[in-house]
């Protein structure tokens, strides 16, 4: 693997999109490309983002942890700044202690060492994010608008997903119903 290869980083609670291979064939290997942005209406910051898509300068980035390409150019040096500019420097000491924050530390660091660099937000996202179907993990609450994608158009897959999910739920455990 060299510096101008890179990685797609998807989570484990994501449905991927029927044409997300033959999709990403064509995207560029030379920035960042976000693949999810998820819909909070009550949120005015995110409300205004998802409307940000296509190629961005970076202070428009999604969060986009579920799904993204980042090329290893900037893998190398987010885990250099994180290690000298985070942990050594001590910044961020309570989200570092929470074990949690991936997406608010590699965006702070493009933030800082990359502002004028471009990213791409594609359009239509290229997963959507499941984790309501099977138990949450971050966000819990009632509102699946909160996790869901802006820009997702796979609807009948996402449900034939509960679907089955919940089938085989009931024949794990009769009770589940």
């Amino acid at each position: 693997m060299s510096i101008n290869d890179g990685v797609w980083h998807l989570q484990d609670d994501v449905l991927i999109a029927s044409d997300f291979v033959a999709r990403i064939k064509d995207m560029p290997k030379h920035i960042i490309c976000n693949g999810f942005v998820y819909a909070d209406q009550s949120n005015t910051r995110l409300k205004n983002i998802c409307s940000k898509t296509g190629a961005q300068n970076v202070r428009d980035y999604w969060f986009s942890f579920p799904c993204c390409y980042i090329p290893n150019k900037y893998i190398h040096g987010f885990i250099s700044w994180f290690h000298q500019d985070v942990l050594q420097a001590g910044k961020y000491v309570n989200k570092v202690k929470v074990g949690l924050y991936d997406d608010f530390f590699f965006w702070q660091y493009m933030k800082i060492e990359h502002k004028q660099d471009y990213i791409l937000n594609v359009v239509p996202n290229l997963v959507q994010h499941v984790d309501y179907m099977i138990g949450g993990s971050v966000n819990n609450s009632k509102n699946k608008w909160h996790r869901t994608a802006f820009y997702w158009n796979e609807h009948e897959r996402e449900k034939d997903l509960e679907r089955r999910i919940k089938e085989w739920r009931e024949q794990v455990d009769p009770e589940l119903k």
